[in-house]
């Protein structure tokens, strides 16, 4: 190969790395819904809870504690993946709220989050219940 060759290869290669990596990040985008049931609201991520989106659901948790809320439920029956950003959004919100009196428990997780948080020792430390009705009802309490 000669060198524009090369040149033109590589840059090509970089052209597919950028398009794929710009719509990857779009595909990772995330929204948060919000709903409040017996007294205990209940947040819905819905896609992927990392370092990209991490901070939207800290906002939303904490902008909800500093309002008052004191019994709070993650359901992630919409959640795909949970990283270590993720998590020390829960661990946050579950220190807060254990300072103001309050409940912080998980539910619906599928098997990739529930084993990153029994790895992590968070399933020990957080409330996990297999469905909503079992965390509302428990919560409720």
């Amino acid at each position: 190969m000669r060198t524009n060759d090369l040149a033109a290869s590589a840059m090509a290669g970089i052209m597919i790395k950028a398009l794929f990596n710009h719509r990857f990040k779009k595909q990772r985008l995330m929204s948060i819904s919000s709903s409040k049931n017996a007294g205990v609201l209940i947040v819905k991520p819905n896609g992927r809870l990392d370092t990209h989106t991490s901070p939207e659901a800290d906002a939303l948790i904490a902008s909800a504690i500093e309002q008052g809320e004191t019994r709070i439920l993650v359901d992630f029956a919409v959640t795909d993946y949970i990283s270590s950003a993720g998590l020390r959004v829960l661990l946050k919100a579950t220190k807060q709220l254990k300072q103001a009196g309050g409940a912080f428990a998980l539910c619906n997780a599928n098997e990739q989050i529930r084993e990153v948080l029994e790895i992590s020792g968070f399933a020990t430390i957080m409330h996990c219940y297999g469905n909503l009705e079992e965390a509302e009802r428990m919560m409720a309490r």
